[in-house]
C-alpha cells in the first residue's frame, strides 16, 4: 500500500463513553476518538426480511494507517452514516497499514 493518494475518504472514529448520572445509572454517548483518511471498498450487500421489516447490510473494507489504534468496540462514521467495526488486522502488504471490515445495518 505505497500509494498514499488512495486514502481518499475521511472517516470519523468514535468510542462509547459511559457517564454516571448521579442516580445510580449511567448515560452512554459516542465521542470523537480520531479522524483518519482511508481507502474504502464495498465488498458485500444483502437484504433480508425479518418480522415484516426489510433489513439491509452493507460490508465495507477499510485500509488506513496503523498510527490510529482502533478497537472493535468503536464505530466509524462515513458521510454521516455509522458503521460497526467487525474486525481489525494488520495489512499483509505493508505493516504501516491496517485493514478492517465495517458493517452498516439499516
Amino acid at each position: 500500500m505505497n500509494d498514499i493518494g488512495r486514502l481518499s475518504h475521511r472517516v470519523r472514529v468514535e468510542r462509547l463513553v459511559e457517564t454516571a448520572d448521579g442516580a445510580g445509572g449511567f448515560s452512554r454517548t459516542w465521542v470523537l476518538h480520531t479522524t483518519l483518511w482511508a481507502k474504502l471498498r464495498h465488498v458485500r450487500g444483502e437484504e433480508s426480511l425479518t418480522n415484516d421489516a426489510l433489513t439491509a447490510r452493507i460490508r465495507t473494507q477499510m485500509i488506513y494507517r496503523s498510527t490510529h489504534p482502533l478497537e472493535p468496540t468503536m464505530r466509524c462514521i462515513i458521510n454521516m452514516i455509522p458503521y460497526h467495526i467487525l474486525w481489525i488486522t494488520p495489512h499483509t502488504d505493508d505493516p504501516h497499514y491496517s485493514l478492517c471490515l465495517l458493517e452498516r445495518i439499516s
